[in-house]
């Protein structure tokens, strides 16, 4: 027996048995999949109104090139920063895309079941991040 008491072949060895995640129209993995097996489009379309209220100028929304949709990931803004020990300062300079992974890394480790507990080995969390866009504009 080595590392910990496991054999060779378990040292080795990896499972993933816990996963997280933030979609377009998809707070989570399970309603990621829901919504492909539905056929649901989670692109969400902007009205001029929202995108002018969001400060885009309005000479970008005349442009035939200009798209009014993206996959907007909702309640961006309600990390709970005291969850995860950062003051309201730190996290409001926090970049959206930290504190969102930070979210998903313990939402993968409750997923797994270690809500709480102490890991006795060693864990990694791997992370696989699309561009995310935490507004209605992207200028």
């Amino acid at each position: 027996m080595q590392n910990g008491g496991t054999t060779g072949s378990e040292a080795s060895s990896i499972a993933i048995v816990g996963m997280s995640g933030r979609f377009p129209g998809a707070p989570n993995v399970a309603t990621y999949w829901e919504n492909i097996r539905e056929g649901r489009e989670t692109i969400r379309v902007f009205t001029e109104q929202e995108l002018l209220a969001a400060g885009e100028r309005p000479e970008l929304l005349r442009d035939p090139a200009y798209v009014k949709a993206c996959g907007y990931l909702d309640d961006i803004d309600k990390f709970d920063a005291a969850f995860f020990g950062i003051s309201p300062r730190d996290a409001a300079v926090f970049d959206p895309q930290h504190r969102l992974f930070l979210e998903c890394a313990s939402e993968a480790f409750e997923d797994a079941g270690y809500v709480g507990a102490k890991i006795g080995g060693p864990v990694a969390v791997l992370l696989r991040q699309a561009r995310a866009n935490t507004s209605p504009t992207t200028s």
